[in-house]
């Protein structure tokens, strides 16, 4: 038995170019898109104010963590 190199489509599944129709959605009326939308912004109206807190507290953090390693890297390099 010897080696064959086979050609590039080998396992591949071939089909036909022709693409299914679009799945038909829904109607909805006006009232029913404002109300998603609405609840949508609710949520996020109720979650941002917390949201921001937390990442105000974080970057605090870590402007305060900044500031103690430049006071002690300072305090390093003056002391050799």
């Amino acid at each position: 038995m010897t080696y064959e190199p086979r050609m590039a489509d080998v396992g591949w599944s071939h089909g036909s170019l022709v693409s299914p129709p679009p799945v038909a959605t829904p109607e909805s009326s006006r009232e029913d898109r404002e109300a998603v939308l609405a609840a949508a912004a609710e949520i996020v109206n109720g979650i941002a104010a917390s949201a921001f807190a937390d990442r105000r507290r974080e970057l605090d953090e870590q402007a305060a963590r900044d500031q103690s390693d430049r006071s002690r890297r300072g305090w390093r390099f003056w002391r050799r």
